[in-house]
């Protein structure tokens, strides 16, 4: 018997403890049976049949755990301290971990597994507005990144996002922009591998590409990527005196690319609306554009839940 729950239970991954309680009362419940058998052939047939039902459910058991507990997809949250989240099938936050020192500091205290994903950012960005990590002039950028190589499921996740972003920054009565991406799954990994937060990872490519005048289609034909981190670690400790580039600020970087843009003689706002994987700086489906586009391409978040649009020529207009 012990061998045909192994069978069944060897075939899905779990933790060795969770297999060998499962199988622990798997048995207990069929064995524990105190009333005298007929060892008959019939007997013997209902038993197999009730031990291989038993196996079946503790495969859908452990099979169901392992499913809720894996991630489909990635958001990272990056303003300064940058958080990465896996999400599952179901919406579901089920790995959470700091990409940088203040990404730590921020996480400290906070209990976000299980959570969707809009009450997940709003206490990553509460938690930074109450550190302080948020200016009070409304200067911050919030970056939401996501990684998937499903475009309905990055526009669900960047929206579900900027929920959450929204719901943080009414409550704490602060004024943020928001910028919103989108990028495959291969670049996230990529860019895991260089222990570097994916969003920060995707802003220094645009850098990278401004300053070289590469364009999104020249960067998708070849590998980059140690490129791009060397340039990274060499504008961190050329303008943030050897700052890791991972703790950079997102509107620092941000306001790079617009200064390299400009000085290329481009469209400061050059990016294109694309599908997960193109590189592109901003989101499939895209409500916000902010920090590397031009001034009336930004939206800002307003203490009262409202948006400002940027318009430099025209007056300040409010929406709800």
């Amino acid at each position: 018997m012990k061998e045909l729950f192994r069978s069944a239970l060897d075939r899905i991954k779990a933790d060795e403890a969770l297999i060998g309680r499962t199988e622990a009362r798997l048995r207990e419940d069929l064995l524990a049976s105190h009333e005298p058998r007929i060892r008959t052939k019939r007997g013997r047939n209902y038993q197999m049949k009730k031990l291989a039902i038993a196996a079946c459910m503790a495969v859908m058991l452990l099979g169901g755990g392992f499913a809720w507990a894996t991630p489909t997809s990635y958001l990272s949250v990056d303003i300064n301290p940058s958080v990465e989240l896996g999400i599952n099938a179901l919406d579901r936050v089920v790995r959470v971990q700091a990409l940088n020192e203040d990404g730590t500091v921020i996480l400290e205290g906070l209990s976000i597994k299980g959570l969707q994903v809009d009450e997940a950012v709003s206490l990553i960005v509460d938690a930074a507005a109450e550190q302080g990590y948020i200016e009070k002039d409304g200067s911050s950028i919030v970056s939401i990144t996501a990684g998937t190589d499903n475009k309905k499921k990055a526009d669900a996740l960047t929206a579900d996002a900027e929920e959450g972003v929204r719901e943080a920054l009414e409550k704490n009565e602060v004024a943020a922009e928001v910028s919103m991406a989108a990028i495959s799954q291969a670049r996230w990994e990529a860019a895991r591998a260089l222990d570097i937060s994916p969003g920060k990872m995707n802003l220094y490519q645009k850098l990278w590409a401004a300053k070289n005048q590469n364009s999104d289609e020249e960067l998708t034909a070849g590998n980059y990527d140690e490129e791009i981190m060397a340039f990274a670690e060499e504008f961190a400790d050329d303008n943030f005196d050897g700052q890791a580039p991972a703790d950079v600020p997102v509107k620092s970087i941000m306001q790079a690319i617009k200064d390299a843009r400009g000085d290329a003689g481009e469209d400061a706002d050059s990016d294109e609306v694309g599908k997960p994987g193109k590189g592109k700086a901003n989101a499939p489906g895209q409500q916000l554009k902010a920090g590397s586009g031009d001034a009336q391409d930004q939206v800002s978040y307003l203490p009262n839940g409202k948006t400002k649009k940027n318009a430099p020529d025209d007056e300040d207009e409010e929406e709800e």
